[in-house]
């Protein structure tokens, strides 16, 4: 090959590889022009007292992501863990653990399996919704023996009625058995 040909390649590549990094680099700037926040705030307040001045900038920035989840969840402690309800008359407890699908997961225990020898718990779900602090169970399991109640939502804590819920990290059977005894 002669010179002028290799040239001609050398010369075809980089603007090929040019216009690839310059593709690249627009479809970048789109994608990040079109994210998902919400346009950012300043606040600056500035005091000047003789020869200083101090200035203090505040930056704010949120997505609408984070916006649409902390307006449809006000109460982000809720979804950490599992809360005991334990009815001590009928030696049973119901735990329960949260979703953010206005579901609910439930476990079930009673005299039998906290008592007993068999370790096994029932497992089913229900339905919740928030309402003025408060938070409506409703389609419970029949082996739960009640179709419904309300908790009340008091700081990061629950409760039904005058008694708090016990929260814990996991799902298990111990906790109730060391409720119970």
């Amino acid at each position: 090959m002669n010179k002028k040909a290799i040239l001609a390649i050398v010369l075809a590549a980089v603007i090929i590889i040019g216009a690839g990094v310059g593709f690249t680099l627009n479809r970048n700037k789109i994608k990040d022009n079109t994210t998902t926040t919400q346009p950012v705030s300043v606040s600056q307040e500035s005091t000047s007292q003789g020869d200083t001045t101090t200035e203090n900038t505040e930056t704010e920035k949120s997505s609408t992501t984070e916006t649409t989840t902390e307006a449809k969840n006000p109460y982000p402690f809720l979804y950490q863990g599992y809360w005991y309800f334990y009815n001590d008359e009928a030696t049973s407890a119901i735990a329960i653990q949260f979703s953010g699908d206005d579901d609910v997961n439930i476990a079930y225990f009673d005299e039998y399996n906290v008592m007993g020898e068999d370790p096994k718990y029932f497992k089913g779900d229900a339905d919740y919704k928030i309402i003025d602090g408060k938070i409506v169970i409703d389609d419970l399991p029949d082996v739960a023996g009640i179709e419904s109640f309300i908790l009340d939502i008091d700081g990061e804590t629950l409760k039904y009625g005058e008694t708090e819920l016990e929260h814990f990290d996991d799902l298990s059977l111990e906790h109730a058995y060391n409720h119970f005894n």
